[in-house]
């Protein structure tokens, strides 16, 4: 399951506003991963991380997305 004594944590991403960059031609893009965002949070060395990430603009994320992502997560965490 995971790793005992250790936090676990799940991390989802879908790509929006933190993980977008400017691309040319096209404004901005989706192009930092779940990983990539990650790698900036320290203190992550102690913790069973998992992590699960799309890469959708902002303007495109759905409620039909975001219902998808809880149910992940709750999958993930269990209480």
């Amino acid at each position: 399951m995971g790793m005992p004594g250790k936090p676990r944590i799940a991390v989802f991403t879908l790509g929006g506003t933190i993980a977008m960059q400017a691309a040319p031609g096209e404004g901005a893009a989706p192009a930092l991963s779940a990983s990539d965002l990650l790698a900036a949070v320290l203190g992550l060395d102690d913790a069973d991380v998992r992590r699960r990430g799309h890469r959708k603009p902002g303007q495109r994320v759905t409620t039909t997305n975001c219902c998808s992502m809880d149910r992940s997560a709750a999958r993930q965490l269990p209480a």
